[in-house]
């Protein structure tokens, strides 16, 4: 049997979730129905002290943006299990994020954007939710163009 895998990296002005979910067939038998690579990026952030920014208040800042990437990437997976997201309709598109303090570029099935955040299936089959290189302005709320 496979054992589910959780690994969680710190880079000083993000926090990454690499998710990997099992679920086992019904019938107990150690073969595995489905599994899925979620990989959360918590939002970038540019402050002059990292080490300040997570540990101030015991920590209090990192234990919520913790336990936010580990619920959303839980969420992203239950959700990819019971209504696959729409990937029928989309098409390889070039995805620019930030990652690490730097901007990354991705080919993947774009499944969802907002203004700050795109969700999209890599080519190797993984789902990735990262903080939009820019913001979207297509799906910011209050836009007027």
């Amino acid at each position: 049997m496979q054992e589910p895998l959780s690994c969680q990296s710190q880079c000083p002005k993000t926090l990454t979730l690499k998710h990997r979910i099992a679920i086992e067939q019904s019938n107990r038998t150690a073969e595995i129905e489905k599994q899925i690579l979620i990989v959360y990026i918590s939002d970038h952030f540019d402050e002059a002290n990292p080490h300040s920014y997570w540990t101030s208040h015991q920590g209090e800042k990192f234990l919520l943006t913790t336990k936010n990437t580990f619920s959303k990437s839980i969420q992203l997976a239950l959700g990819s299990w019971l209504a696959p997201l729409g990937e029928k309709n989309s098409e390889i598109r070039t995805i620019l994020y930030w990652e690490n303090g730097e901007k990354r570029v991705e080919r993947g099935l774009v499944l969802y954007q907002e203004c700050n955040r795109t969700v999209f299936k890599t080519l190797r089959g993984a789902i990735k939710s990262v903080p939009n290189f820019k913001k979207s302005r297509d799906n910011c709320a209050g836009n007027n163009t």
